[in-house]
């Protein structure tokens, strides 16, 4: 009787009236059989008014129709990988109204090129399966009709922003070079070198924590709204007059990026590169605004004191000289020293710091300086010289070699280095 009962139960299934009364049947194996690495191009249609081409370039794609950009390589690389994976789990065989699969006028049509095939391979997707996120499909000229786990809405529903890359930078941060920022407020550049990023022209260093992460949130820049990049939108989106810019210059390509109106938390913008508004986020405008001491390291005075052997300190009152040995501070002419006044002035210069973003100089200025420090090591070589100089009530300038630069610092500063070389 259980044998009976199987045997029953198949052939109604084999032969019932699912999907409209064409027999059914499971099938394993693939739509298609192709490696998505071998995928060389493809075109992608939908409706009568959807038609994308794309192909490969290196190791990822370019959108060469409608547009030429960028191709989102994660869209593209899974649309291709659901294909090529994607299992047969019904068959509906030679239907007799391919209407009532959506197959006779596709949702959508896709067709992969190979240089391994002498004909690309076509895939038909039609109408959702009533009661799931499945499509029927069919394939090349077969009048047969699949049911694929991998062919669902979201492989299938695509627009052109779908498939182009909608990083905003698209370069590798490991890269970059040189950040150049301007506003109506600001002005500087940070360039890389072997120990960082700096303040372009000077041995100011950005803060590393800080840097990382703005890098990190360009690097993570995506385009919300591709614009024409037409006159009128250009000026309707301000960007004939921008509030931002942005020059970056890597071993790839250096690309300059200008920002206009803003709307809410998105902000219009363009790059040169390429003839096209975008809609981004305004997540970078932070760097215009923040306060420099959390970007920069703004020490004036830049030395290690476990290399420093000899201090000097001058100015019109003062002729001091200090040398380290053995462990102890002493007078240079001879005599002990206060190690604790040492450690107070030698505190007091490593906390002098500019105001603001100093300019770069890397050479010292030609005139006296109102209060001069040297600093040698063991071989009397210059570890670092820092020069101030009072320009007005309550103004005082400052130049150090190791800073190679010069800009203002706080007058209170200048005072308490005075103070502290005033008591030896």
């Amino acid at each position: 009787m259980i044998i009976l009962l199987v045997t029953v139960a198949g052939i109604y299934y084999l032969a019932g009236d699912f999907f409209g009364g064409e027999p059914v049947r499971v099938k394993s194996g693939h739509l298609i059989d192709i490696e998505p690495r071998e995928v060389s191009r493809g075109i992608y249609l939908r409706g009568d008014s959807i038609r994308i081409e794309f192909e490969r370039s290196g190791s990822g794609w370019v959108v060469t129709e409608p547009v030429r950009t960028s191709g989102a390589i994660n869209i593209l690389d899974d649309m291709i990988e659901n294909i090529s994976s994607s299992i047969i789990t019904e068959v509906i065989e030679n239907p007799a109204d391919l209407s009532e699969f959506g197959l006779d006028n596709p949702f959508c049509l896709i067709i992969l090129y190979s240089e391994k095939r002498s004909s690309p391979d076509t895939i038909r997707v039609g109408s959702r399966a009533p009661t799931s996120s499945l499509r029927y499909s069919s394939v090349g000229s077969s009048r047969e009709v699949y049911l694929s786990n991998e062919i669902i809405s979201t492989t299938a529903e695509k627009t052109l922003f779908h498939f182009r890359n909608k990083k905003f930078i698209n370069i590798n941060p490991d890269f970059m070079e040189r950040l150049e920022f301007i506003s109506d407020s600001r002005q500087f550049a940070l360039e890389r070198t072997d120990m960082g990023w700096n303040l372009e022209g000077t041995g100011i260093t950005a803060r590393e924590k800080y840097i990382n992460g703005y890098i990190g949130t360009l690097d993570r820049m995506l385009v919300y709204r591709f614009i024409p990049a037409s006159e009128e939108n250009y000026q309707r989106y301000g960007l004939v007059s921008p509030r931002y810019f942005i020059n970056l210059d890597s071993y790839q390509n250096n690309i300059n990026f200008i920002f206009g109106k803003r709307m809410a938390d998105m902000i219009y913008a363009s790059r040169g590169d390429l003839e096209q508004i975008f809609l981004v986020r305004t997540d970078f405008l932070s760097i215009f605004s923040e306060r420099y001491e959390f970007i920069f390291d703004l020490a004036a005075a830049r030395f290690d004191s476990d290399e420093l052997r000899v201090l000097a300190v001058s100015s019109q009152s003062i002729d001091l000289r200090l040398a380290y040995r053995g462990g102890n501070w002493s007078m240079a002419g001879g005599g002990a020293a206060s190690d604790s006044l040492a450690a107070g002035l030698l505190e007091s210069i490593s906390s002098l710091e500019f105001t603001g973003l100093p300019s770069p100089a890397g050479t010292a200025p030609g005139r006296n300086a109102d209060l001069a420090i040297t600093m040698k090591d063991e071989k009397g070589e210059l570890i670092e010289k820092v020069l101030l100089f009072t320009v007005g009530p309550g103004r005082v300038e400052c130049w150090s070699s190791g800073s190679r630069s010069a800009g203002a610092v706080p007058e209170s500063q200048f005072r308490d280095i005075l103070t502290a070389a005033g008591r030896f």
